[in-house]
């Protein structure tokens, strides 16, 4: 029986039910990783154009008045 690269590797022999559910996360993965890069991307640009506007956006969250 052939070995995988894998196998050969780390010496755990996978069924096909498990490679499946691996190549799926790693799948979610990378549409996650380049979902989020886009959105680095885009909010950089966002940014760029409201500095060159004028308006600048503070990152820092609000606290909460001590009103008690």
């Amino acid at each position: 029986m052939k070995t995988s690269t894998f196998q050969e590797e780390h010496g755990i022999q996978l069924t096909a039910w498990i490679w499946q559910g691996y190549l799926e996360f790693s799948h979610d993965l990378y549409l996650f990783s380049h979902a989020h890069q886009q959105m680095q991307m885009k909010t950089t640009s966002v940014l760029a154009d409201l500095a060159a506007a004028g308006l600048n956006i503070h990152a820092e969250k609000p606290r909460p008045s001590n009103t008690t």
